[in-house]
């Protein structure tokens, strides 16, 4: 019931005024529709990160985004690789 938006950009050539916002509201009515259809229930829940070391979020907040709280991040860890072996 709650998806995630990993990311957004808008190259700089292609930056005109309110487009941020336009496309985060375009996208969120489009994925409630999607949303609905194949998994058969309402979507509750948008969210999205951002890195406050690089970024402001800035247009989330345009959007009307909440901002939730803070996190520590995630990375998925990767498995110890193993020595292959040749089989004879």
């Amino acid at each position: 019931m709650i998806t995630n938006n990993s990311r957004l950009l808008i190259l700089p050539q292609w930056h005109t005024p309110n487009a941020a916002t336009r496309i985060l509201s375009l996208c969120q009515r489009r994925l409630q529709t999607d949303w609905m259809r194949h998994f058969h229930h309402p979507l509750l829940l948008l969210e999205t990160f951002v890195d406050p070391q690089h970024f402001h979020g800035t247009i989330y907040r345009a959007a009307n985004w909440i901002i939730w709280g803070s996190t520590k991040g995630f990375r998925p860890r990767q498995r110890p690789r193993l020595p292959t072996q040749r089989l004879a």
